[in-house]
């Protein structure tokens, strides 16, 4: 089930502050990997999950923060990057906003569906 939270809902901020805090910790494994972060890159893969399991709301917040936070914290990205991971952010965050209103309409249509009328060995 997809949910979507507001702005003016404490979950969203808790919610994403739990995806950036992914968002940041998660690189920093493929990084003691040697070259693991440069073939991986999975800095967005949290910000995808955050927008469509919740809605695009935790998804533009995680996809705005986790680069602002993970310079403030760990220098990574460099600040001149910082605008180009927050654009470069906001590609994936279209298709994962697109991809969670298709995925509310498609389990909507599918909650009247009952399994009882899709089994025609037996009637019910």
């Amino acid at each position: 089930m997809v949910y979507e939270l507001k702005f003016t809902s404490t979950d969203l901020y808790i919610k994403s502050a739990l995806f950036v805090s992914a968002n940041i910790l998660f690189p920093q494994l493929f990084h003691l990997v040697p070259g693991g972060g440069i073939m991986f890159l999975p800095i967005y893969f949290f910000t995808l999950i955050s927008a469509m399991r919740f809605g695009w709301q935790t998804g533009v917040l995680t996809a705005v923060m986790t680069p602002i936070v993970g310079n403030l914290l760990f220098g990574a990205p460099v600040a001149a990057m910082v605008p180009d991971m927050l654009f470069k952010g906001s590609g994936p965050q279209w298709c994962s906003m697109v991809c969670s209103e298709e995925a509310r309409y498609i389990l909507d249509g599918f909650s009247s569906i009952s399994t009882c009328s899709m089994d025609t060995r037996r009637s019910c």
